[in-house]
């Protein structure tokens, strides 16, 4: 921007070239336009991802809520639900257990009168011994063994040193198979009129159930018989896997057979 002067002292005269300022002017309205504006818009940008964190966090919170209210709600639903059914079985249950009670007496009182006449009560034979007072003859007989109601079926000796002898075992000629399972021989195998196994749950019934003797007779290939007898003999249960308790020895076969 030029000054001129006269040498006449006239009044001077500045002429302005105002476009260099206009320009200036503007880079600094642009500048600070852009610089407000920058701000204000990184301003509001700000305030507006606060504000939708907030809003979001907010929402998911509510829903969170919401899920926890209506996963409560089901999962007291779902335990009522168990809770009535879980006391309808068992009512059932009840019930049909007192059924079961009430019919087990009733087939107890009706067994009873069964095997009774005018109040007299009858006795089943527990053995062969039993047997033998109402019959003498070698035979098949019904012997009525602890929790065994129903009877078993069993060959009785009224022949062999006196008679009274249950039959647990006999193998003459060979034709039963013997080599067997554990529960073949604890249910018994054969026909109890030939070749036969009585069954080691029998055994156990009846040698548990009073005082009992074991004899063996056996025949040699030479036609030779020979005996043992133990004077006392028991058969343990299961548990014990059927163990044998053998004592007072007397025979000419030896002790070898046990």
């Amino acid at each position: 921007m030029p000054l001129v002067t006269n040498n006449l002292k006239a009044p001077l005269v500045a002429d302005l070239d105002v476009s260099s300022l206009n320009k200036q002017l503007k880079r600094y309205i642009d500048t600070a336009i852009s610089t407000t504006f920058t701000g204000k818009v990184k301003e509001i940008v700000e305030h507006s991802q606060d504000e939708l964190k907030a809003t979001m966090l907010t929402n998911f919170e509510e829903r969170l809520q919401e899920s926890e209210t209506r996963y409560e709600k089901e999962l007291t639903h779902l335990v009522n639900r168990l809770k009535s059914r879980s006391e309808s079985l068992f009512r059932i249950l009840t019930e049909n257990i007192t059924d079961l009670i009430d019919n087990l007496e009733e087939w107890k009182r009706n067994f009873t009168r069964t095997i009774s006449e005018t109040n007299t009560p009858i006795n089943l034979p527990r053995d062969c011994t039993d047997v033998k007072k109402t019959n003498t003859n070698s035979g098949v007989y019904t012997i009525y063994l602890a929790d065994n109601v129903s009877g078993k079926n069993v060959y009785c000796d009224m022949d062999v040193d006196g008679g009274g002898w249950v039959v647990i075992q006999r193998r003459s000629e060979w034709r039963v198979k013997f080599e067997r399972t554990w529960n073949e021989y604890e249910n018994g195998f054969g026909e109890v009129t030939g070749e036969h196994w009585l069954g080691n749950k029998f055994i156990h019934l009846l040698t548990n159930s009073g005082k009992y003797e074991l004899r063996f007779n056996v025949e040699t290939t030479g036609g030779v018989e020979m005996y043992s007898v133990y004077k006392s003999f028991k058969l343990g249960d299961a548990a014990t896997q059927y163990q044998i308790t053998v004592n007072g020895y007397n025979g000419n076969t030896g002790t070898y057979i046990l």
